[in-house]
């Protein structure tokens, strides 16, 4: 049984870095795109590496799970949303002036 969550958990990480690395490459890709002058918007995903670790960190069977909850402080796309919440704290929605 130890084997199998073992087995199980290495799955769950596997598909969160998968995540983490499609966000990544979706930061770099726009940042190409706005360097070219195309327009063309490709969308991260946050949250999902978090509970992706949060259940490896579940599922996991010995004690020594800590390194699990790594992976969403690599994801930028978690970065990028905590960096949303401060500038819609820093910058209010102000009227535009036409």
């Amino acid at each position: 049984m130890t084997t199998a969550r073992l087995i199980i958990m290495i799955v769950i990480l596997f598909f969160a870095l998968c995540i983490v690395a499609m966000n990544w490459s979706s930061v770099i890709r726009n940042m190409r795109n706005k360097r070219h002058g195309i327009h063309r918007h490709h969308s991260t995903i946050p949250i999902v590496s978090f509970i992706l670790a949060a259940l490896s960190y579940i599922v996991y069977p010995r004690p020594d799970k800590g390194a699990a909850l790594i992976i969403p402080l690599l994801d930028i796309a978690n970065w990028r949303l905590l960096w949303l919440s401060v500038a819609m704290i820093r910058h209010p929605w102000k009227k535009e002036k036409h």
